[in-house]
């Protein structure tokens, strides 16, 4: 993968349709996994996407990236938009009309032109707008 496919997998991922977008851009076994969660094989991660995203929406934005042969990094700046109370969401409990922005980094595993690994570190703050 390139720089310019790993941007595309950003306006890909906003359009919120997670199977599309995971199917495009992952590995049938690839693994994703922060501090909260890990999760193995491409349906599994389409699953929890499609489940964690009801009643909201997630924007992401690169704000910086590296990308080189097998591995890319991003800083990444995410505004999630809730739309129906969300006490359980694996961040934390959400309200309806709730709208926090999280500082991320990524570490993305390249194979085959495809993500087979994503490493998700969150900074611990986030503000809610």
């Amino acid at each position: 993968m390139k720089r310019g496919d790993i941007l595309e997998y950003f306006e890909d991922y906003n359009t919120g349709d997670y199977e599309k977008t995971m199917t495009k851009y992952y590995t049938p076994d690839a693994i994703f996994e922060s501090a909260d969660y890990k999760l193995v094989g491409r349906d599994e991660i389409i699953k929890f996407m499609i489940e964690s995203h009801k009643g909201s929406t997630e924007t992401m934005k690169a704000k910086h990236l590296l990308v080189g042969s097998d591995v890319a990094a991003a800083e990444i700046e995410a505004v999630i938009q809730v739309f129906e109370d969300k006490p359980s969401f694996h961040i934390r409990p959400l309200k309806k009309g709730d709208s926090i922005t999280l500082r991320m980094a990524a570490i993305y595993d390249l194979r085959d032109n495809k993500i087979s690994h994503v490493r998700l570190y969150r900074f611990t703050k986030w503000s809610t707008n």
